[in-house]
This record gives structure tokens, sequence and C-alpha cells, in this order.
């Protein structure tokens, strides 16, 4: 059985060919997902410094987030539901919302772990839909 980062290697998946990625997960799981996805579009750019504004350049193909995890605190502060239709309508209506992101780095520049803000609010809320 393939990790999820064998598979996307074996089939040398290029994330820009695709409409959405979806990812069915919990809280971790999602986390997971994500850091492999930057790992790959990082080695397939062939990004020697690793730069996050030069990851979310790259990265144009939107992430859906389908919570089916205990918590789902991940999805639920994005999308402000844990249902599973609310995610997969912004992604058929191609409506995405911008997150904050972050890395740890290790060894020059090698990624450690990727992460993404989120929180809860009406605050938040506002701030993610202005542009």
């Amino acid at each position: 059985q393939l990790s999820l980062k064998q598979m996307l290697l074996q089939y040398k998946i290029r994330f820009g060919d695709y409409y959405g990625i979806l990812v069915m997960a919990g809280d971790s799981g999602v986390s997971k997902a994500i850091n492999i996805i930057i790992e790959l579009i990082a080695q397939q750019e062939c990004l020697t410094t690793f730069d996050l504004s030069d990851i979310k350049s790259k990265l144009k193909t939107p992430i859906c987030i389908l919570p089916v995890g205990t918590s789902n605190m991940i999805a639920s502060s994005i999308y402000g539901t844990t249902d599973l239709n609310t995610p997969l309508m912004h992604l058929f209506y191609g409506n995405t919302i911008r997150i904050d992101l972050s890395a740890a780095f290790h060894q020059l520049n090698k990624l450690h772990s990727f992460g993404f803000g989120y929180s809860c609010g009406f605050g938040t809320t506002l701030a993610r839909y202005m542009k």
C-alpha cells in the first residue's frame, strides 16, 4: 500500500492540471496532506530556497477540505460549518477563501512543517472575504 506522498510521486501528479484538490480527512489528515502537497510543489518547481510566496504562486489549484474527522476545526473555521455540501459548493462554483500560510524549516531551507492559520468569529470571517 502506497502512502499519499509515494502515490503522488509515482504517478507524477502535477497539481496545476486539476480543477481542484479534494482532501477528505479530519484536522490531522488535512495538515499532513497539505504538508505533502507543498513539499511536492517545491520539489517539482526545483525551489532551492523555500519562500511561501513562491509556493502560493505555484499552487493555483484550489484545495477543498471535506471534514470527516472528530472535531473538524479547520473546516469549521474556513467554511463556517462542518457539513459536506458547503465545501463542495465552494469548489464547484470556484469560490476560494484565502488563508494564512506558515512554515518551519531545518537544514538550510528544507521544509520541516507547513501550517496555516485559522480562527473563528465575525472579524476573521470578514477579513477572509476582503481583498
